[in-house]
């Protein structure tokens, strides 16, 4: 057999064993109490950027960066206290020269 094509066969295997196992991951719900939003963040700061950002005042535990349009995210921290303190350190700080907007996260009021 052409090595092409058993290449082919493994990497396909392969990705099958990566769909079969997202599958069966289950995505964890946010903890409310240690959601942060972040807003006014410059179009191309990454998740990456967030999370070492935030890492400076606790335990990341969750990062979502909005991508279009961009410009915000959320951050969950380990507990409230942690989140708490990010916001004071971080609410109308400079990140990559664009001033921020953090604070704890609140639902969206249901209408």
């Amino acid at each position: 057999m052409d090595r092409y094509y058993l290449e082919s066969l493994r990497n396909l295997a392969i990705l099958e064993m990566i769909f079969r196992n997202k599958q069966k991951i289950k995505k964890q719900p946010w903890d409310k109490e240690c959601k942060v939003f972040i807003g006014g963040l410059k179009y191309n700061v990454c998740r990456t950027d967030v999370v070492d950002i935030f890492s400076q005042y606790g335990h990341v535990v969750n990062c979502w960066v909005a991508r279009k349009p961009g410009g915000f995210g959320f951050v969950e921290m380990k507990s409230r206290k942690e989140a708490k303190w990010a916001v004071r350190k971080l609410h109308g700080s400079f990140v990559y020269g664009f001033k921020v907007k953090v604070e704890m996260s609140q639902d969206k009021p249901v209408e």
